[in-house]
């Protein structure tokens, strides 16, 4: 299937449940995410192909909504990577193992998971830190509290020893 093909069986499944307007949107943005990865050097058949079926990819957008005409529904489209349409999340599973994209490239998976141990350290560390700020607040507080009521009960029990003497 060329490209041509794959928009006009896109924009035939599109039209049968939504407006012209709204139909376009989604066809243009198809059509120039082709245009886009050809110019990237891939072949136009492994883009579409990548892409699946037409009638598919319409109704995932009819499904999610796609078919409002006072909105773009084309925000999270730039997390998508053909072959994952549908998925909204930015991890996929490649030959046994997950894969991150972040605005759309692939991250190195050692990069990610380096990202990812820092991330993790970073959240440890400020969770540290919150409860030892609060542990110094909170000893500022009650430990001289503490101190005054042991030194008023000690002095208190010293003054009733010597009254019943």
């Amino acid at each position: 299937m060329d490209k041509q093909e794959f928009l006009e069986k896109l924009s035939e499944a599109l039209r049968e449940s939504m407006d012209d307007r709204s139909a376009y949107e989604h066809i243009s943005y198809y059509s120039n995410y082709i245009d886009e990865e050809v110019k990237k050097g891939r072949d136009e058949q492994e883009v579409i192909t990548g892409l699946g079926n037409p009638r598919l990819i319409a109704k995932s957008i009819i499904d999610r909504g796609g078919y409002t005409s006072s909105e773009s529904s084309y925000a999270t489209y730039d997390t998508m990577k053909a072959g994952s349409f549908g998925k909204t999340d930015n991890f996929q599973e490649e030959e046994g193992a997950y894969r991150f994209y972040f605005n759309g490239k692939s991250i190195n998976p050692v990069v990610g998971k380096v990202v990812g141990i820092l991330a993790l350290i970073t959240v440890i560390a400020l969770v540290f830190l919150v409860l030892w700020g609060i542990s110094w607040l909170v000893l500022k507080v009650v430990l001289p509290v503490v101190l005054v009521l042991v030194i008023v009960g000690v002095v208190v029990g010293l003054i009733n020893s010597f009254k019943r003497r």
